[in-house]
């Protein structure tokens, strides 16, 4: 079994809030007072703090409305909907007042079956997904894809990370750096000519309040400042970083990152 552990960043002290019977724990989130832990392979855990009591939501191939795969790659929660990015099933959610779950699909091309690593949403339901086939823009249906094939900016087509960026996006890939989706011309440009930023998979990238971006890549922590496009790499030659693997960085309400590494946090 896998530990859920949490963490007192005033104490530093740490106590087990849970364990599930799984291999890998792809993602963690939180929405009023419940964990959603994603999986890869044995469904989507979900864990009220309340009530301490734990329940699996799991495909069931002869029954409709479930998940349309057990692999759980990326989770978006707010108070009315209930996203889930799967392998090889495409995007799950579940509508408001509703507690079934349905698979996105459109009319022009069939999505129910990708590989979902990452997405992002906004508030028109205009949907951008990152697969390991490509970059997928859905507008009202209508899907639009981008590969290495038909877009000369892209070097990679395993889209690793999605982050919001002004009307635009940020895309991180794995291999072939990062690029920014322009939404307006629906076209994939250079984020920077530096050569870090075409070469390196970049798995997480968060943004601090002082206009500055952050991003966990195989080859260490790039702080990048907007102000003056200046980039600075820390790594475990330079910092006291104990991997240059780096998957996973968040913010807490303190300004401060914490950074997930292959050697720990």
């Amino acid at each position: 079994n896998n530990r859920i552990v949490s963490f007192d960043v005033n104490s530093a002290a740490s106590e087990e809030v849970t364990t599930v019977e799984a291999t890998y724990i792809q993602t963690i989130t939180c929405n009023s007072d419940k964990l959603y832990i994603g999986t890869n392979g044995n469904g989507l855990k979900v864990f009220d703090l309340k009530d301490k009591k734990l329940s699996t939501i799991e495909q069931n191939t002869i029954q409709n409305n479930t998940l349309s795969a057990n692999a759980i790659y990326a989770l978006l929660i707010d108070d009315s909907m209930c996203w889930g990015g799967t392998f090889s099933g495409g995007v799950n959610y579940i509508p408001s007042a509703e507690n079934i779950f349905k698979t996105l699909n459109n009319k022009d091309s069939n999505t129910s079956s990708l590989n979902i690593r990452s997405f992002c949403i906004d508030g028109n339901g205009v949907g951008i997904y990152g697969t390991r086939n490509g970059l997928v823009y859905n507008k009202n249906g209508n899907a639009q894809w981008f590969t290495i094939d038909n877009t000369t900016n892209l070097r990679s087509n395993i889209i690793l990370s999605i982050f919001p960026f002004g009307n635009n996006y940020l895309v991180g890939t794995y291999g072939g750096g990062l690029n920014v989706f322009e939404v307006e011309t629906r076209s994939v440009k250079k984020f920077d000519d530096a050569s870090i930023f075409s070469e390196t998979s970049f798995y997480s990238i968060i943004r601090s309040d002082d206009n500055t971006l952050w991003f966990g890549t195989l080859s260490g922590l790039i702080k990048y400042e907007l102000d003056n496009k200046k980039y600075t790499v820390y790594n475990t030659q330079n910092s006291d970083i104990i991997s240059d693997d780096i998957y996973c960085l968040m913010k807490d309400s303190s300004g401060r990152i914490w950074i997930a590494t292959r050697g720990g946090v």
